[in-house]
């Protein structure tokens, strides 16, 4: 792409100036070889590059300007729009600006005024060529990075359907890990890592282990129950919840209250009670990206009870317990599954709306008496279909 002119109008030049008469010179000079944006101050810019941002290539801005200067407008487009190549200009001799913008708007050129228009069209077309550079080295970046994360992904699938095979005192695990894989690309897509982290295999390695030695060691203890003793523990739903409610106010975490839809007597299941502790206060707890719990609904059901839990409430930073959904595999959300099939429930994960994310577990009264049917015979077949275009 860099050094066709025939693609310098793909992306835009903003200019920004307080003299009208220079943003129609510039305009003028120009206009038919670049798109060019003009702003006569810093909050105009700032508008345009709310509006424009994606679509801007190169920003050069005048330094002395009512209101907000230059270098302001420059450390602010470094912030938020990082991609840009920022130039500043002045009529000024103004060292001081110059050091500021370089050191605070970290900027490509520093020209003054008057403008040899020659001289400027090439500082132009360099400082757009190198918004090109840049541009396809993060594409092809980006590309691999994506073709790296498809492979981790597939390779933690296949080592969570192996880890399965193990877990001999739990029940329907086949079923749990099924639901489970088959929900997850409901959830929030995996954050972009920044290209330096990617660029550290090592790091990136390191990271993958440690998150598969914690798969296994959470797998691990909940696989070491006593199957024999299993379910003994009557548990009334009402009371459990408002605990962990509690609790979690008390911990300054929460604002959930519990919202009751059932008989009077509240609603009771058999089951291991704290494995269940486990799996509400996991979900409780948890976080969705920057969205967290503010609706908890317990209702009586035909056969046992239904908790719904709907994530939608936006924090400015996630809890530190909580954990994004990514590609690779979240164990806290992947035994809220193992636990809650082991019980004979039924976990769904869904998207309400595009600002929600929905859990509804449906949970039996007896445990014992629920015999969840398999998965269908193309189930891997369907599972790894799911994960191709992640």
């Amino acid at each position: 792409m860099s050094g066709d002119s025939s693609n310098y109008k793909s992306y835009a030049i903003l200019f920004v100036d307080d003299e009208e008469k220079a943003l129609k010179y510039f305009d003028r000079a120009f206009g038919s070889e670049f798109w060019v944006l003009t702003a006569s101050s810093v909050a105009k810019a700032e508008l345009v590059l709310e509006e424009h941002g994606d679509a801007i290539g190169v920003l050069i801005t005048d330094q002395r300007m009512p209101e907000a200067n230059g270098a302001e407008l420059l450390e602010y487009t470094r912030e938020n729009y990082p991609n840009i190549v920022r130039m500043l200009t002045t009529a000024y001799s103004d060292l001081e600006a110059a050091v500021a913008a370089i050191n605070n708007g970290e900027i490509f050129r520093y020209t003054t005024k008057p403008w040899n228009i020659k001289s400027l069209r090439g500082e132009l077309l360099r400082a757009m060529d190198y918004f090109f550079i840049r541009h396809e080295r993060d594409l092809l970046l980006r590309e691999k990075l994506s073709v790296w994360q498809r492979l981790v992904t597939i390779d933690k699938v296949r080592d969570i359907l192996i880890m399965s095979a193990s877990l001999s005192t739990l029940r329907h695990t086949l079923q749990a890990i099924y639901a489970y894989l088959m929900a997850l690309p409901l959830s929030e897509k995996p954050q972009e890592e920044s290209l330096k982290e990617f660029l550290d295999p090592w790091q990136f390695m390191q990271s993958d282990i440690q998150n598969s030695i914690e798969l296994a060691q959470k797998v691990t203890a909940i696989s070491s129950i006593d199957k024999s003793a299993q379910f003994g523990d009557t548990i009334n739903l009402e009371v459990l919840l408002n605990e962990l409610i509690n609790r979690q106010q008390n911990e300054g975490r929460s604002r959930l209250t519990l919202q009751m839809e059932a008989a009077q007597e509240g609603v009771n299941v058999k089951g291991d009670r704290a494995l269940l502790v486990q799996l509400f206060d996991t979900l409780l707890r948890y976080t969705f990206g920057d969205r967290v719990a503010s609706v908890v609904r317990l209702e009586q059901a035909e056969h046992g009870a239904r908790f719904t839990i709907i994530y939608d409430q936006q924090v400015e930073s996630s809890p530190a317990e909580g954990s994004d959904i990514s590609c690779s595999v979240d164990s806290q959300l992947l035994m809220v599954f193992l636990i809650g099939y082991h019980h004979g429930g039924e976990i769904a994960l869904e998207r309400s709306d595009p600002a929600a994310i929905k859990i509804v577990f449906d949970l039996p009264a007896v445990p014992e008496t629920t015999d969840l049917p398999p998965p269908s015979k193309a189930w891997l077949e369907m599972i790894f279909s799911q994960y191709e275009n992640i």
